[in-house]
């Protein structure tokens, strides 16, 4: 049985999550292209959102046929370089769900978003930096012979190397908050202006986790990443940047009317394939303190009306004593606010 994913091969994603067992399995199917070593074609990985680390990553080249099939054996899945997935005849549709970019199928229920604190519960468990060797990344040629390298090495040119490494710690992130059962929303725009993601759990109180993904040689930790690049500052100059509007909205909507329900998420792939995570609820009281010296007459209404309705809920007990406190710091009378208002 043949399931096409994509109409053409200009991008394309998979994401499969056996239900019935234990184990979330992630297969991300997709282009790649490294012009200084002349290499192009699909990279498979899959990564293991229970145990947190690649089970692995492989490249193979674009053949002269694109009606053939990647040399690619696992799950007992066949893959063409067209854009069909082969599905053995008893595979068993009712464990799996199955995501291809914006399109959902959906084999199984879908999942219900776990509550933040089973999923601190779960994240607390990858706090440390485990150690090891380095994760191993296969590369095939036209007659499928296998070669490796290391994950700190996918690509000799320094920039294309941090950037397929970049969108590989970015999917293991968005695969983890999916299995988790959060929505993803737009985040970034094309010049990468934005929060790394952005996903929503949808309860009676929802919840809205920002997310920061690193995959470096560098000592930070994902600790140091969450108070670096999650900040309640950066998360204010991210916002004031993106061009996702949208989504704009619903997070300066959580600040102001549900804060509580805001975390940050640290997520740092080491070069051994694992991963640490790094998570803090987000603090309002900080965001304003921070956001307060960048006012000025020229800066977003909304962001004056946050700070206004803040020092309102916080020091007054009424809207109507916050009122004659800011008639008698003005001077504005009841006669002069009458006439302001016409």
């Amino acid at each position: 049985m043949a399931w096409k994913f994509l109409k053409s091969i200009t991008f394309f994603s998979v994401f499969f999550i056996p239900h019935a067992l234990f184990s979330h399995i992630c297969i991300d199917v997709e282009e790649f292209e490294f012009r200084s070593e002349k290499k192009d074609g699909i990279r498979i990985s899959a990564f293991n959102t229970d145990t947190q680390n690649f089970e692995f990553i492989k490249y193979f080249p674009y053949p002269q046929k694109m009606d053939s099939s990647l040399p690619f054996k696992d799950y007992n899945l066949e893959i063409k370089y067209s854009g069909d997935i082969i599905f053995p005849k008893d595979f068993d549709w009712s464990k799996y769900i199955l995501y291809d970019g914006a399109h959902i199928s959906l084999m199984h229920d879908p999942i219900t978003p776990q509550p933040i604190t089973e999923i601190k519960e779960k994240l607390s468990k990858f706090t440390a930096a485990p150690t090891g060797t380095d994760f191993q990344v296969s590369f095939y040629d036209e007659k499928g012979i296998e070669s490796k390298t290391t994950f700190s090495n996918i690509c000799a040119n320094r920039d294309e190397n941090n950037t397929e490494r970049g969108y590989l710690g970015e999917m293991a992130t968005k695969y983890t908050m999916k299995s988790f059962g959060y929505e993803c929303r737009s985040s970034q725009d094309q010049s990468r202006h934005g929060f790394d993601g952005v996903f929503v759990g949808s309860f009676d109180q929802p919840i809205l986790l920002l997310t920061e993904s690193k995959c470096r040689e560098e000592l930070n930790s994902a600790k140091d990443y969450c108070a670096k690049d999650l900040s309640e500052r950066m998360i204010h100059q991210k916002l004031q940047k993106t061009k996702q509007i949208n989504t704009q909205k619903i997070i300066t909507k959580f600040i102001d009317k549900h804060p509580q329900q805001i975390y940050k998420l640290a997520h740092r792939i080491l070069p051994t394939g694992a991963s640490q995570w790094h998570m803090e609820q987000f603090n309002k009281e900080t965001y304003l303190y921070n956001l307060l010296p960048m006012l000025s007459p020229e800066a977003p209404n909304e962001d004056k009306i946050l700070i206004l309705r803040s020092v309102q809920q916080t020091l007054y007990r009424t809207p109507q004593e916050f009122l004659k406190a800011c008639f008698g710091v003005s001077g504005l009378t009841k006669k002069s606010l009458a006439e302001l208002l016409q």
